[in-house]
């Protein structure tokens, strides 16, 4: 079916509508015309348009809803959320809130809340979380090497070595360390190992260790005064308390050295002469750790006093009697060193001799 139509009036291009949310309008259209071209038509139609406004305004973020950032890494700003609405937005309420850490001031949380609302009531809301968190712990920076030092060195860091720390955070990193003490040789308290931990802390409690171990060394002896060579006499003999001992023992560490570190070792060189010898001393001087310092003394023994009468000897007289046993009288004087008695200062054994006199040969009648 054909139909002519002519609608009167036209339909305007556009309309505007005086209402803030929702409006009616309302097209009457009158149709006039032929149908077939024959037949004549003459009606109405009549459309009615409501408009209402029921989406609520838009809210996009550009970053993610929640985020977890470093202490170093940029917080985004308000601008990356966007609010739009299709048709009047009316108000975009916007509040942000900082939860603290404690004492950390490099730790905290970001609550950002927007709240939008259109002319007609229509609401939406987004919120946006941002967590800042520091949980690295500092660097350590110039490290000092394990080290050796003796012991007359104190071991503190001025001797030893302190590190210094950096943390991407903290500008002031807290540096400590605490020592554990060992022994490296039994009896010897001047040599031992420290294991020293270093610790370097952020305002965050976040820790970093690093060991360093320092040995603490006494490989010095003793310095001492040795004893002069000399000559005694056999009455005395070779008694340290007479020949003399080291003196002035000293000792780079160790402050309770003494005659108890001190021993000796003789050889003896001996003469035809029993009381007459020489003794080759050799004194060493010890510390606590084994250092030891050795010297050579010579001692020369002698024995030059001849042994003292206490009593002489007496005559031998003979009564000249028919029975006298002139041999056996004299053999009997001589053996008897003729009631003489004597000492010797070094000997206990004194060898007699009889000659006769003015020569060497053994007395005799």
């Amino acid at each position: 079916t054909t139909i002519d139509v002519e609608t009167i009036p036209l339909p305007e291009p556009s309309y505007s509508f005086p209402g803030t949310c929702s409006d009616t309008l309302r097209f009457t259209f009158k149709i006039t015309g032929t149908k077939n071209n024959t037949l004549p038509v003459d009606t109405s139609i009549i459309y009615v348009l409501i408009i209402s406004d029921k989406t609520a305004p838009k809210i996009i973020s550009t970053v993610a809803d929640s985020l977890n950032l470093g202490c170093k890494d940029p917080i985004p700003d308000r601008s990356t959320v966007t609010v739009t609405d299709n048709c009047a937005l009316d108000t975009v309420l916007f509040n942000e809130v900082i939860e603290g850490s404690g004492n950390c001031p490099f730790t905290y949380k970001i609550i950002r809340t927007w709240n939008a609302r259109d002319d007609c009531g229509n609401s939406s809301s987004y919120r946006q979380v941002i967590v800042v968190s520091d949980n690295l712990a500092p660097d350590f920076r110039n490290f000092p090497r394990d080290t050796i030092i003796d012991c007359t060195q104190a071991p503190i860091p001025q001797n030893t070595g302190r590190p210094a720390a950096v943390d991407i955070c903290d500008p002031n990193v807290q540096v400590d360390y605490f020592d554990q003490q060992s022994p490296t040789r039994p009896g010897c308290t001047n040599d031992y190992a420290i294991r020293r931990t270093w610790s370097a802390k952020d305002t965050c409690g976040n820790v970093a260790f690093r060991t360093q171990v320092i040995t603490v060394r006494d490989i010095r002896p003793p310095t001492f005064t040795a004893p002069r060579d000399t000559t005694v006499s056999c009455e005395v003999g070779d008694n340290p308390t007479v020949t003399g001992r080291p003196s002035n023992i000293q000792d780079n560490c160790d402050i309770n050295i003494g005659a108890q570190n001190v021993r000796y070792k003789d050889v003896i060189v001996s003469t035809s002469c029993a009381n007459a010898y020489v003794v080759r001393r050799t004194w060493y001087v010890s510390d606590n750790c084994g250092n030891t310092d050795s010297t050579l003394q010579e001692i020369r023994v002698s024995d030059n006093r001849a042994p003292v009468f206490s009593r002489q000897a007496t005559d031998l007289v003979m009564q000249c009697t028919g029975s006298l046993a002139v041999d056996s009288l004299f053999r009997a004087w001589i053996s008897r060193r003729g009631d003489a008695l004597a000492t010797d200062n070094c000997s206990s054994t004194i060898k007699w001799i009889a000659r006769n006199a003015g020569t060497q040969y053994t007395a005799s009648l």
